[in-house]
């Protein structure tokens, strides 16, 4: 009837206006926020947990603190322990000797000193925490410092692949003096020593600027899409 086509025709005029609305905005959303050559702009699904490495366990958390802390050596692109904060090291038994590199500063500019080492490990391990139970079988022998570099003395239980491809890489240098100093602020001004240094996490994104890294920008974008 000439009653259905109007009303049919009505809704046809209302889905096509819906459509050029949607379409016009979507263009101009696209021009509006384009980064540039230096920024790396990476879409997340879901925001981590929380990006304080004492207690990121999930996947993302535990990529994006690998990115602002180090550990002394995490797994390679060939799945072998490559260096991080360690230089070289050596292994006689279950006795484990790590020499840090001499550059090794937090982002705020303090050289790691050996206090921090061992308030890391003293961290990692706390009962009570996600990593106390894995961590365990690892002993703190001597952390000294010789010929102006640090020198980490481990003992650890257990097979060497798995002591240096997923024990120790999960424990991130942290600074003492900073933590104690205000321990809930440290959770939104993270102080690492990796390649980037957190710059903020505001509006579903997360900050990083280069401290050595190759991309002088990078933010995690939080884009859910049930």
């Amino acid at each position: 009837s000439i009653e259905e086509a109007a009303k049919r025709g009505k809704r046809y005029v209302r889905l096509l206006t819906l459509l050029i609305f949607f379409f016009l905005n979507l263009t101009a959303c696209g021009g509006v926020s384009r980064p540039g050559r230096d920024h790396l702009v990476v879409a997340l699904s879901a925001e981590p947990a929380t990006l304080d490495p004492r207690w990121a366990t999930d996947a993302m958390g535990m990529r994006i603190c690998g990115l602002i802390f180090n550990a002394l050596v995490r797994v390679g692109p060939s799945l072998s322990p490559v260096g991080e904060a360690a230089e070289s090291w050596s292994v006689h038994g279950a006795d484990y000797t790590f020499v840090l590199r001499q550059d090794l500063r937090f982002h705020n500019g303090r050289a790691v000193n050996i206090e921090d080492l061992r308030f890391s490990f003293e961290q990692f391990q706390k009962p009570g925490g996600p990593f106390a139970s894995v961590l365990s079988d690892i002993q703190v022998r001597e952390i000294s410092r010789k010929d102006g570099q640090l020198i980490v003395r481990l003992r650890a239980r257990g097979s060497r692949d798995k002591f240096l491809l997923s024990d120790l890489p999960a424990i991130k240098i942290l600074p003492k003096a900073e933590i104690e100093a205000d321990p809930e602020g440290f959770k939104k001004r993270l102080i690492g020593t990796g390649p980037f240094r957190f710059a903020g996490q505001v509006d579903n994104e997360i900050r990083l600027l280069s401290a050595g890294a190759k991309i002088p920008k990078l933010t995690f974008k939080i884009v859910r899409d049930d």
